[in-house]
């Protein structure tokens, strides 16, 4: 591991995000859909105040997160992917760090995510950190491939 850098999106790293993300999608967590919205980052994830952030070590993507405006100061955290042998080194922290920072900086009153129950290590990180397990997303958050909610007020 060299010095890790973590950047805003740039559109040059389109189609390789896409692919790491469905690597861990598939291969780790038996997912089958699509993730049609990381090819649609710019779309998504860059309108508002929201922002999408890519880990690189050594020119190769390690990690993702992203953070879409929901409006009335709610943000959706999305899209926080490490490869596997990251995990446990820190950069999930720095990366989440660095998006409540941004948020913080963008006047975001709350921060939403969900995740499912599969991903168990998220959840253990998510529990660990300053998020506060909820029951359901706000309605306009129209998320119907998750079961595990947490929220942050900022």
């Amino acid at each position: 591991m060299q010095q890790i850098q973590i950047i805003e999106f740039n559109p040059i790293y389109s189609q390789e995000i896409y692919d790491f993300v469905m690597k861990i999608k598939v291969d780790e967590l038996g997912w089958k859909s699509d993730a049609i919205d990381l090819l649609e980052i710019e779309k998504i994830y860059l309108l508002g105040r929201g922002n999408f952030w890519i880990a690189i070590d050594s020119g190769k993507i390690v990690g993702t997160i992203a953070i879409e405006d929901k409006g009335e100061g709610q943000g959706y955290l999305q899209r926080m992917y490490l490869a596997e042998e990251y995990r446990g080194t820190g950069l999930a922290q720095n990366l989440l760090d660095n998006l409540l920072e941004f948020a913080k900086n963008k006047n975001f009153k709350e921060i939403y995510l969900g995740t499912t129950p599969v991903a168990k290590r998220a959840i253990r990180f998510y529990e660990k950190s300053v998020f506060k397990r909820i029951a359901r997303l706000p309605e306009k958050f129209k998320d119907d491939t998750n079961d595990v909610f947490f929220k942050i007020k900022i």
